[in-house]
């Protein structure tokens, strides 16, 4: 068998060739990472912020005592559903304080002590799962709000039972353009406990 031996020119497209192929193979395992990771996102708040092209809380241009408003008032919304629609009678909320630089990252804002006779507190999930194990009867809530101009959204991810998910309650509001408050438009509940 004859081997001919690569010169000028030929030596040249050997680089080329193998750089066309990473860069191909590159943007293959690149494309791959973001069909896996958009399969992956299955929580309500990832979807809505995709859905809805969402302004993080954090990115607000209203002042952090017009945000803490709303918070405040989808928390005294969702113990006054919770009551109406299930009877159900908090003693302690406990709300999980989590900042990881994504759009749906707990703002910085402070709770009041005590809302609609039950006790607030804003925790680490890392403790929120630590108070979980020492009693199960505790209510840990990771809360998602989602703010927008003339909508807000927000979503309480509620667990129970030794960090067990027990179901989410969605509120979302419309502003009225008249008194420029926001108003409940759609309260959605979903039971997790009953479906394992």
């Amino acid at each position: 068998m004859y081997v001919r031996k690569a010169t000028g020119k030929a030596w040249l497209m050997i680089p080329l060739i193998i750089g066309l192929c990473l860069i191909c193979l590159g943007s293959c395992i690149h494309f791959k990472e973001d069909a896996v990771s958009t399969r992956k996102s299955k929580s309500p708040s990832e979807t809505f912020a995709k859905e809805r092209d969402s302004i993080p809380t954090s990115a607000l241009s209203t002042n952090s005592s017009e945000l803490q408003g709303i918070y405040i008032q989808a928390i005294r919304d969702f113990i006054k559903t919770a009551y109406k629609q299930h009877a159900t009678i908090f003693d302690t909320l406990y709300f999980g304080k989590h900042v990881h630089g994504q759009p749906d990252d707990f703002p910085d804002i402070i709770l009041p002590n005590e809302l609609e006779h039950t006790v607030l507190r804003l925790i680490s999930p890392e403790l929120g799962e630590k108070l979980q194990k020492e009693r199960k009867e505790r209510v840990y809530i990771n809360l998602f709000g989602f703010i927008e101009k003339e909508h807000a959204e927000f979503v309480f991810v509620v667990f129970k039972h030794g960090f067990n998910h027990q179901y989410d309650y969605t509120i979302k509001y419309r502003k009225n353009p008249s008194t420029s408050d926001f108003v409940i438009e759609n309260i959605e509940y979903m039971n997790f406990a009953q479906t394992k």
